[in-house]
Order: C-alpha cells, then sequence, then structure tokens
C-alpha cells in the first residue's frame, strides 16, 4: 500500500512540475513598434504585449539594449541615434517571475534622410540606395594656432600646382596636407589624424561637393549670411585652378569664383558615410 501511495504523490508531483514547465514555455511576445518606419532623432514607442505575468522585459536593437522595464505596460520611447539605413533586429526578453528567459524579435527598417543628424554631423547628399551619402559638420572649421584661435584660411600651398582637381576632396586634402607649411593654410590641419565629434575622416569638400551643399544647405547648421560683407560668405574648396588660384564659393550666391590662394575664407569638413 505505502509503494502505491508513493507512486501516485511522484506522479502528482510529476504532472504538477510537467504543468508549470508548459506555463513557462507558453510565455508568448508580441512585440509592438508605434511607427513602422525608425528615423534619426525621432522618438518612438516601443512596447511589448505577454499572455503571462513577467518579472521584467528587456529591449534590443541589434543585440545592444535600448531599454528594461517592469511595470505592467512594457513600453519605453527610443530615439534612434547613429542608425544605419536599412534593416534592424528589435529583440524583446522577458524575464518570468521563475527567472526563465523568453524571447521573441522581428526586422524594422531605419530611412535615413537629408537633415539628419548623423555620424558628426548633418546629413546633406544621399545616393539612390539612401544608405550611403555624404555629411557636413554643423559648424565652420576653426582651430588654434600660435596667433590665437582661426576661423578662416589661406588655401595655401602659393606658387605650387598640386593636380588637386580630382572631384574627391578627400584625396584633394591629402595634397594640400603634404605640401602645407604653416598654420594658416587649411591644409596644416591635416597633416596629422583630425577628429571632430568623434570621427577621423573629415576632408575639404572638392567644388563638386562643395556645390552640393551649397544647394542643399538648408539641411545644415551653422551657415550665417553677411550682408555686409561678401567674403565673409566665401568657402574654400579644394580643388585648385592653378598656381595662384584654387576654387571658392559663395555660399548664398548661385555662382562659383576663383580666388587667390593667400586670401583666408571659412571652410566647412565633410565625410563619406
Amino acid at each position: 500500500m505505502k509503494k502505491i501511495i508513493l507512486i501516485f504523490v511522484v506522479a502528482i508531483l510529476a504532472l504538477s512540475c510537467n504543468k508549470e514547465s508548459e506555463e513557462e514555455n507558453d510565455v508568448k511576445i508580441n512585440i509592438i513598434v508605434n511607427d513602422s518606419i525608425l528615423y534619426n532623432g525621432v522618438k518612438t514607442e516601443i512596447s511589448a504585449n505577454v499572455n503571462q505575468t513577467v518579472e521584467a522585459i528587456t529591449f534590443y536593437i541589434d543585440g545592444k539594449n535600448i531599454g528594461s522595464i517592469s511595470e505592467s505596460n512594457f513600453s519605453i520611447e527610443y530615439t534612434p541615434k547613429n542608425l544605419k539605413a536599412g534593416n534592424h533586429i528589435l529583440k524583446c526578453t522577458a524575464t518570468s517571475l521563475k527567472g526563465k528567459i523568453f524571447k521573441n524579435e522581428k526586422t524594422i527598417k531605419c530611412v535615413l534622410r537629408l537633415g539628419d543628424t548623423f555620424e558628426g554631423g548633418n546629413i546633406f547628399h544621399l545616393g539612390k540606395s539612401g544608405e550611403h551619402g555624404l555629411i557636413s559638420s554643423n559648424e565652420d572649421f576653426a582651430a588654434n594656432s600660435n596667433n590665437g584661435e582661426l576661423t578662416e584660411f589661406q588655401y595655401g600651398c602659393y606658387n605650387k600646382f598640386l593636380e588637386a582637381k580630382s572631384e574627391d576632396g578627400k584625396l584633394n586634402t591629402s595634397k594640400m596636407a603634404e605640401n602645407s607649411t604653416n598654420q594658416n593654410e587649411i591644409g596644416y590641419y591635416f597633416k596629422t589624424e583630425l577628429t571632430y565629434n568623434g570621427y577621423s575622416d573629415w576632408y575639404i569638400p572638392s567644388e563638386m561637393e562643395l556645390n552640393l551643399l551649397r544647394d542643399n544647405m538648408q539641411y545644415v547648421e551653422g551657415f550665417i549670411y553677411d550682408q555686409n560683407h561678401s567674403m565673409n560668405n566665401y568657402y574654400w574648396s579644394s580643388t585648385e585652378a592653378y598656381l595662384y588660384e584654387a576654387r571658392a564659393l559663395n555660399m548664398f550666391v548661385m555662382a562659383g569664383n576663383q580666388q587667390d590662394k593667400l586670401k583666408y575664407l571659412k571652410v566647412r569638413l565633410i565625410r563619406k558615410f
């Protein structure tokens, strides 16, 4: 009789354990995103529904923790920053009352736009795919020199022909750096790695790239029109004209110009992504 009772108790315990296990395995997570498309700098709400009581829920984008919450509505506000264009994995994990982890995930999409704050500046040009383009720094370049802070610079390399005619401003900038000799010349500051806003691949735009920037200037911060001194509206490109002149653009008038390499003009740095 004792043996029969013992078997009965063991069977009941086993059924109880199986039931608990089944309940644990039945935890379902439904991820809800307020917007079907994410944009950098734009806040969106992400939440989750579960069919059982859980201790907490944690959200991840591409494996990076973006928020954890233990309140019953399981909702967070998320503002993407430097999220690249394309599909990303939004994962949600739920911790049960017994400490077991359950998860679910879905694919979400990020779209980049002109004017977005992204990877150190503002996007002013996007390629057809929407995944690559050009970023401008959001302020004019300034540097500390022996004569104090400089906000305007010479193109420099006077009486030297660098063959810096390429549409590739990065290549032109490297030639300017190699041939610059003093702190008044903008190329001087690229002789060593120049880091700005956390990135070290900035360069002086070619004339073509500077034209693109002028055409989309409304998407970039920091440009100030000077109605009294037109030369204050000019910016150097990295495109050379010949021995004594280089190409510069008035950012507020649709006209290009060649300027003496010894003139002091503003500079706006850009980078590719």
